[in-house]
């Protein structure tokens, strides 16, 4: 009798519990979709702010390039001066048509002439 009883609890239990835990699983079911579409939200809001910040990233990068080439080829007393025309050379970019890079691409050419330090920024914007 015991036995019967024990099995007449469980079987109430697990009809008492069957609503709710469907109930459960679809809820379930539903967080992950959500999770899953925002989670690829968030990836493409990634790869947007990677490809954004790329571009600028690579300008950067090929500017100091052609700043260490400068540094190379023309001869400065202090590193005020480097720096005093790295700074001219974006001040530049500003009013002319080209990018720093290509600026400073003119003046390392101009550098590696002969040109005079003085004159290089003159020589590089009637270039």
């Amino acid at each position: 009798m015991a036995n019967s009883f024990e099995l007449k609890a469980i079987i109430t239990a697990v009809d008492k519990l069957s609503a709710p835990l469907k109930g459960m699983r679809r809820e379930m079911k539903a967080f992950k979709k959500e999770f899953s579409a925002g989670m690829a939200g968030a990836a493409a809001l990634g790869a947007g702010i990677v490809t954004a910040m790329a571009g600028p990233i690579k300008q950067a990068i090929d500017f100091e390039s052609t700043m260490a080439d400068v540094r190379k080829v023309v001869d400065f007393d202090t590193p005020e001066q480097f720096k005093q025309m790295s700074e001219d050379i974006l001040k530049l970019s500003t009013a002319l048509p080209m990018a720093a890079d290509g600026i400073g691409q003119i003046v390392a050419a101009g550098g590696q002439a002969g040109i005079a330090k003085e004159e290089l920024m003159s020589f590089a914007q009637s270039a």
